[in-house]
């Protein structure tokens, strides 16, 4: 097989490809963000010794083992 794919076609439409990369980076990069910061803090409230910041940081959090178990 020796077929060259002609890519010539598209570049009219470079800058909407473009934005579909930038629409798709940009939400995935923030809730990575969102993500990482939310996860620190809630790490660092459950291994404070306030029983209060451990009772809202159990609250939040998910408890991904037991709710896998549950899909079983």
């Amino acid at each position: 097989m020796s077929y060259t794919f002609d890519f010539e076609g598209l570049l009219p439409y470079w800058d909407q490809f473009a934005e579909g990369v930038w629409l798709t980076i940009a939400p995935s990069v923030a809730a990575t963000i969102v993500g990482f910061v939310l996860g620190t803090f809630r790490a660092i409230a459950r291994t404070s010794g306030s029983a209060t910041l451990k009772t809202i940081a159990g609250a939040y959090g998910v408890d991904l083992p037991a709710d896998i178990a549950t899909l079983n």
